[in-house]
């Protein structure tokens, strides 16, 4: 059993590309603005006729951004979609989720 360890061991590590969630929200990994907003936007208005807010979906989409994409998207979908995102997940019942979301969310404006 040690050989097959320290056969193994002498084999250079190869390493798998790493495999962004990104395709999976149908969009690229270049941040486009107009596209991503309108997604996001696309998840409140499910949330609004089912009168839940995801905040699961919310915050892995918003995971796949930087701060300041982040704080692009937030403020954008206020301003072209009338959604105060902030406000939304802050009105939301107290749970752990809740709070990832809201630290993601405030953490760009701080």
């Amino acid at each position: 059993m040690k050989k097959a360890i320290d056969s193994n061991s002498n084999k250079p590590e190869k390493h798998l590309p790493r495999i962004s969630s990104a395709p999976l929200f149908g969009h690229s990994n270049e941040f486009d603005y107009k596209r991503d907003a309108k997604y996001l936007s696309k998840i409140l208005e499910k949330n609004n006729t089912t009168n839940t807010l995801d905040l699961r979906s919310i915050l892995q989409f918003l995971s796949l951004y930087t701060c300041e994409q982040r704080m692009v998207l937030v403020h954008g979908i206020e301003y072209e979609y009338k959604y105060n995102l902030i406000d939304m997940v802050l009105e939301q019942p107290e749970s752990p989720l809740r709070s990832c979301t809201s630290a993601m969310l405030i953490e760009p404006i701080e």
